[in-house]
Order: structure tokens, then C-alpha cells, then sequence
């Protein structure tokens, strides 16, 4: 009798999978932080191309919060990519993840913090908010890489891994359905070479002065021959 309890089961959880309209995606997020204290930001969502009717929820709240939207298959998989500029206010804050970036000098500080709602709300607007195993099923694939690129040189992060300019961060399925908040920090520093600039400037005079002397020689050459 168990036997046929747990099989009827797992054919109940197969049937709500069939019919689900959820689905696994890749997602990776790229911002670039400029000088001048702007952002621009990509979002692209990688699906399987006979699944790109599952991103209609993500198309709607993008287009809600002024994303521009790009869609193209390529080789059997469906990119939703949604991109925008940030001003260079220094302060972004919509659903899928609050920003903030302050200056001082030549010293950036970024930090953002995503939230697990732009997932957890896909399982509470399908028809398995009630069965969260045969969601999280489903949801196996899915995957958040935040990717950001900073001015000059990174100097402290708490990021998965980075070189230079670029922090990563990576969030599996297990993490993003645990934790309802995803901190990220990521501090650089752009290097200016005074000395190179000064070496240059004093090279730029000595020039400058020699071509006048010159000017001045053939002038006075000239006046004499006169």
C-alpha cells in the first residue's frame, strides 16, 4: 500500500511539472561602473528557446521599470537581455536589486543588494506555490551571476572571484530559495600619476620655449640682413 502511495505521488509531482509553467534559466548580470558616477546595466536571461513563453513575467517587469528589451534564439536557447543607464546620481533602487555608489577622490565604493523576490515570485504566481519540492524541481538550473566592472583597479571585495576591474559573484538555486538577501560589495581606486603628468608638462615648456627662441633667432636674423 505504500508502495502505491509514494508511486501516485510521484506521478501526481510529474503531471505538475508537465504543466507548470515554470522553468530553469541562466541569468547574468553585467554593470559598469564609469568615472563620472554613472552605470549601465544588463540583465540577460537564458532559457530554453521552446520555454521563452516562462520569461512573459520577467518581459512585463522590465518593461515596468524602464529596461530596454532585446530578445534573439540562437542555437536552441531563448536571451531576454534588459539593459538601462543609471545616472550618475549614485543611487538606483528598483525591485531586482538596489544600488549605490559613492566617490571620494579617486576611491569608488559599490555595493548592491539583491533580493531572492524577483525568483521566489515565479513559484508564488505559478500553480505550484503550494508545492515548493516540485518547484524547486523545476527551478534546478537556475542561476545568478553578478558581474561588475569598476574604475581603475579593485582594491576590496567580497566577491566569488576578481581580477583587476571585474568581481563576480555566482548564486545557485539552493542559495536563492535559503537566503532572502544577497549583499555585494566591491571597493577601487583609480591611480593617477602625477608625476608622469608633471614630467610631461615641463617637457611640453622646454619645447614650447625652444621653438620661440628658434622663431626668435630667425628673426632677428632676417632684421640684420636687411
Amino acid at each position: 500500500m505504500r508502495y502505491y502511495i509514494v508511486l501516485l505521488t510521484m506521478m501526481m509531482s510529474s503531471i505538475a511539472m508537465a504543466q507548470s509553467t515554470l522553468s530553469g534559466y541562466k541569468a547574468v548580470v553585467r554593470t559598469t561602473v564609469y568615472e563620472d558616477r554613472s552605470m549601465s546595466r544588463e540583465i540577460e536571461l537564458n532559457y530554453s528557446a521552446d520555454e521563452k513563453e516562462a520569461a512573459q513575467s520577467k518581459r512585463n517587469f522590465f518593461q515596468s521599470y524602464g529596461y530596454h528589451l532585446v530578445e534573439r534564439i540562437d542555437n536552441d536557447n531563448f536571451y531576454l537581455t534588459a539593459s538601462k543607464i543609471i545616472p550618475p546620481d549614485g543611487f538606483s533602487d528598483d525591485p531586482f536589486s538596489r544600488l549605490q555608489l559613492n566617490r571620494n577622490d579617486n576611491a569608488y565604493n559599490y555595493s548592491e543588494d539583491f533580493s531572492n523576490h524577483f525568483v521566489i515570485q515565479d513559484i508564488q504566481n505559478s500553480d505550484l506555490k503550494n508545492d515548493l519540492a516540485t518547484a524547486k524541481v523545476l527551478l534546478a538550473d537556475v542561476e545568478y551571476q553578478f558581474v561588475v566592472v569598476m574604475p581603475g583597479k579593485i582594491v576590496e571585495t567580497n566577491a566569488n572571484q576578481f581580477h583587476m576591474d571585474t568581481a563576480a559573484w555566482s548564486y545557485d538555486i539552493e542559495q536563492l530559495l535559503n537566503r532572502q538577501n544577497f549583499q555585494m560589495h566591491v571597493n577601487s581606486t583609480v591611480e593617477r600619476n602625477d608625476h608622469a603628468l608633471w614630467s610631461f608638462a615641463v617637457i611640453a615648456i622646454i619645447v614650447l620655449a625652444i621653438a620661440v627662441l628658434i622663431k626668435l633667432k630667425f628673426r632677428l636674423r632676417n632684421a640684420t640682413v636687411d
